[in-house]
């Protein structure tokens, strides 16, 4: 839930996001966490946001250089009217009307609507990406972590069945097989007869599983041996809880395996798009495009991996900067390439109007959009 330390101006939560009124530099920072955000009216000077999903501000951003709104998003952030004097950062940034003297950084597009003048804008960090990446990575050490411990403690658990009971038949199908030195316990039967992937559904299953089947089945294989002797049923009682929790514990031993799976899956996934985006990112501006203004595009090279199993990657820059020519004669673009080199390209019809900026090579070109 976002905070707020303007008692004025309480967040809202609705079903599909926390909602704040407005954002002063008095009102303290509103960080809506997990949530998406809507700001429903405007953003002013010192204001501060922060989150890790979705905003859209429904007003507009009205900061100063001296006294900039800062907005940081780990989603998508949309600006319905304009803004002025603010660093904004997110995945994808949309602003509707103009923007002017705003420092936007996005790990992918940006789109203003209006004119754009005075700002600075880079594209292309992935930087939400990366921090994933190197969050899978450890997310998946520490499973592969306890997948090793969870190893150790069945492999001891499964020799003591046979070293302890050695009179007690523990044979179910594929599901329990006894072994010359061990126990072997496979879950699979159970799991392709369960038709739900819900991980607490399954787990409240099996526990439903054991006592009705499992338990039944060994009971009945073991009625003579229980029978002989009055002191065998506090024998059989007690491997029964054992192998209960034996196999309760293979339960939790296969979801860390499928995690570790999963997320080996996952990061491998997303460091190849990392690696090979789908497409460059774009710079697009529907109104006029202003003298002054720095596009700059991040590429991302040079994936190593550290001693702690993180992924340090190395970026090269591509830089635009758009300049007014003396006399009114026009704007050029001033181009430098990744390893330095600089260049001039003329804009025709000497103006920026109506396109977007995309990287090409080693450079950037300016396309109208017709």
């Amino acid at each position: 839930m976002a905070q707020s330390e303007d008692s004025k101006n309480p967040p809202q939560q609705n079903d599909e996001a926390v909602t704040v009124n407005e954002v002063t530099m008095d009102g303290g920072t509103v960080d809506f966490r997990d949530r998406s955000g809507i700001v429903s009216g405007n953003v002013y000077r010192g204001g501060v946001i922060r989150g890790d999903k979705q905003l859209t501000v429904e007003g507009q951003v009205v900061g100063v250089p001296e006294s900039r709104c800062s907005i940081e998003m780990g989603g998508n952030i949309q600006i319905e009217n304009a803004a002025v004097g603010a660093r904004i950062s997110g995945r994808n940034v949309v602003i509707m009307g103009n923007a002017d003297a705003c420092q936007i950084q996005a790990d992918n597009d940006i789109e203003i609507h209006g004119n754009f003048t005075n700002g600075q804008v880079v594209l292309g960090s992935r930087s939400g990406d990366i921090r994933r990446v190197n969050q899978l990575r450890i997310e998946e050490r520490l499973a592969d972590l306890r997948v090793n411990e969870l190893k150790v403690q069945t492999s001891l658990a499964a020799r003591k069945f046979i070293r302890d009971y050695p009179q007690v038949d523990l044979r179910m199908g594929n599901i329990l097989v006894p072994q010359r030195r061990d126990l072997r316990v496979d879950l699979r039967q159970f799991y392709n007869a369960v038709e739900t992937a819900d991980v607490d559904k399954v787990d409240r299953a099996l526990e439903e599983f054991y006592m009705r089947v499992v338990v039944g089945m060994l009971t009945r294989n073991n009625k003579n041996y229980i029978s002989r002797n009055p002191s065998r049923h506090k024998i059989f009682l007690k491997m029964i809880e054992e192998l209960r929790k034996h196999m309760l514990k293979i339960r939790e031993l296969d979801k860390y395996q499928e995690r570790v799976r999963i997320l080996r899956r996952d990061n491998h996934e997303l460091l190849e798009s990392l690696k090979n985006p789908d497409q460059p990112p774009q710079f697009r501006v529907g109104g006029t495009v202003g003298g002054g203004v720095i596009v700059r595009f991040f590429r991302l090279k040079g994936f190593q991996e550290t001693p702690s199993n993180t992924v340090e990657i190395d970026r090269e820059t591509t830089e635009a900067r758009v300049v007014s020519l003396e006399n009114n004669e026009g704007l050029t673009l001033e181009i430098t390439s990744p390893d330095g080199e600089k260049s001039v390209q003329k804009i025709e019809g000497n103006t920026l109007s109506n396109g977007k900026f995309v990287p090409s090579g080693d450079s950037i070109v300016w396309r109208p959009v017709t």
